[in-house]
């Protein structure tokens, strides 16, 4: 969702995946605000497999329902991960869940 997110996933994926962490064949979109959903909707449209990681909480579920329903009407894959605390950083500090992103989002 913000930039802490985005810098705590590549923690993560270089953590789990030292040797192929596979960061170039991807884009990424930081919203910075669930109120800019509706602004990456508009750019998810070219893209077959899109992974969403929003915070566990309110805001972030209702993210993940307006993109998963808008990208079910495109046909396009997608995957919603959720952090077992309230954002991914919490998860690393927690020490939870940390090989699961990197399997998932490969």
């Amino acid at each position: 969702e913000g930039m802490m997110d985005y810098l705590s996933f590549l923690t993560l994926r270089m953590r789990n995946c030292p040797i192929i962490p596979n960061l170039d064949g991807q884009d990424y979109i930081i919203l910075n605000s669930i109120a800019n959903v509706s602004k990456a909707i508009d750019v998810l449209h070219r893209y077959e497999r899109i992974h969403c990681l929003f915070d566990n909480d309110e805001a972030g579920q209702t993210a993940n329902k307006r993109i998963a329903g808008k990208l079910n009407e495109m046909n396009i894959q997608n995957k919603i991960l959720i952090p077992t605390h309230k954002d991914w950083n919490e998860d690393i500090l927690n020490g939870e869940r940390t090989d699961e992103i990197c399997r998932q989002v490969l």
